[in-house]
């Protein structure tokens, strides 16, 4: 819903279907602000309250509750501003692909290898598990440089990291004998180590570097079970890496749901989502070290954030200022920075952010896209992650929405946010659905995987003419 007030009129826009084609719709309050007793800017905020509930309500999946606690975090992010007059906004422009890779399995997750110019996909065929390697030029795709099928690894492989020098990767399953991480020696394809907690009930469930990267994490990854995260140390003994000796004394036994994915940031900060929409920010792993000092993390989350809806994926900026989230319906880029009341600005990663919650900023297609992509009932996305463009980092937000791709420039919607406006979203139809992506080095392709074929397609920024809306002058 979209909502514009002036001095005297208001009006509530939206997009609908009538008789089968896409009509804007939209009804004007207006009073004589001399004379009125309820303004339209008051009729337009009763409006805008009784939506942003209900809204709130659907997502949710409850009841239309005033006491609800979490709705002033996110009840206002349903609704957004938007200016009667036309405007240039930037946005990210993604080419139809310029190569494309049939694999030889039902693809599972990829990583790609700037030094050696390849991606790395792992998937599945009728035998088993497989790694397979496919070369790149600056033209896309050209070769395949082989393929690891090792009897001896995972099975049901749900993530991959590539290290620091490219010729490892690490597998994360989640097989009922997959407890740890797989290492993959990339030239000889041979399983090289497993590494594992030593602990029966904590498996690994996922698992990402330390310190957002493999070039800065030192070989430290951090890991979660089903109600508890750690740290590993990949430079130890395999039986014995794990950094907090026991991971039950870390383990979150009111847990409702389990954890379900991670994200960390340069500095060792850590996201964790689960199942029932919830964040929890930590300094670090709980167990591990508090950096330059003897003490250790503690398993309480400093700050506590609400999606209400299960959270699918996670990504966090390099510097940990934003966390973007993956729900079914919905994506929020989540400010992590507030001010305390002696206005000193604090992290929700080391100090409890309280009431002090910076509000979420809902990312969505505009009602026009919606239409073109079926209709909210179409709406269902698979991932979303930041990214480099043209050498700088986390310029960019790339999100997979069945076949769609949709991108924005993150200071855009920073910008946009701060007047309440809805960002401009660019949009790619790809021939099949996506169910992941990634920019590649310095940020001039996308890497598109889908469950048959790995595609390279360009990207670039532009800017896009954002149209008013307007109601037509009277005849």
């Amino acid at each position: 819903m979209l909502m514009y007030c002036s001095s005297t009129t208001a009006s509530v826009h939206w997009t609908g279907i009538i008789d089968n084609s896409e009509e804007n719709l939209a009804f004007r309050i207006a009073a004589d602000t001399s004379s009125a007793r309820v303004t339209a800017l008051a009729n337009m905020q009763r409006f805008e309250e009784m939506f942003n509930r209900c809204s709130y309500a659907a997502l949710s999946g409850t009841a239309v509750n005033s006491e609800d606690d979490w709705f002033s975090y996110l009840g206002n992010t349903t609704s957004v501003g938007f200016s009667p007059e036309e405007d240039n906004a930037p946005v990210y422009e993604i080419a139809a692909p310029n190569s494309t890779f049939r694999t030889s399995a039902k693809n599972i997750c990829f990583v790609d290898s700037a030094q050696y110019q390849r991606t790395v996909v792992a998937g599945k065929d009728q035998k088993g598990s497989i790694l397979q390697a496919l070369a790149y030029d600056e033209n896309g795709y050209t070769q395949s440089q082989g393929v690891i099928a090792s009897p001896a690894m995972y099975q049901s492989i749900t993530a991959s990291l590539i290290s620091n020098d490219e010729r490892r990767m690490l597998l994360c399953g989640n097989g009922t004998r997959e407890k740890g991480l797989q290492q993959i020696d990339l030239e000889s394809g041979q399983v090289v180590q497993e590494f594992v907690t030593g602990h029966d009930d904590y498996n690994i469930y996922g698992a990402t570097y330390s310190n957002h990267s493999a070039r800065l994490s030192d070989q430290v990854v951090t890991c979660i079970s089903s109600n508890v995260a750690f740290d590993i140390d990949t430079r130890l003994d395999p039986r014995r890496c794990l950094i907090a000796e026991d991971p039950s004394a870390y383990a979150l036994g009111s847990l409702k749901t389990t954890f379900s994915c991670h994200a960390t940031s340069e500095k060792g900060h850590l996201a964790i989502g689960d199942g029932n929409g919830s964040i929890r920010l930590y300094e670090g792993a709980p167990g591990s070290r508090v950096q330059g000092t003897n003490k250790t993390i503690p398993k309480t989350a400093k700050t506590l954030l609400e999606t209400r809806t299960p959270i699918r994926a996670l990504s966090m900026t390099a510097n940990g200022d934003y966390l973007l989230t993956t729900c079914d319906k919905v994506l929020y880029l989540l400010p992590t920075k507030y001010t305390d009341d002696a206005g000193k600005e604090l992290d929700g990663y080391t100090s409890r952010m309280g009431k002090k919650k910076p509000a979420p900023i809902r990312l969505v297609p505009s009602p026009h896209q919606i239409m073109q992509m079926g209709g909210e009932g179409a709406i269902h996305f698979t991932s979303a992650t930041f990214g480099t463009v043209d050498n700088k980092a986390d310029a960019c937000i790339t999100a997979c929405c069945g076949r769609f791709v949709l991108t924005w420039d993150l200071q855009n919607v920073i910008k946009a946010s701060e007047t309440n406006r809805l960002a401009v979203c660019g949009k790619a139809t790809m021939d099949t659905p996506v169910l992941s992506l990634a920019t590649r080095g310095t940020g001039t392709s996308l890497t598109l995987m889908t469950e048959e074929n790995v595609s390279a397609a360009p990207v670039h920024r532009t800017m896009e003419k954002v149209q008013g809306f307007y109601f037509p002058k009277k005849k």
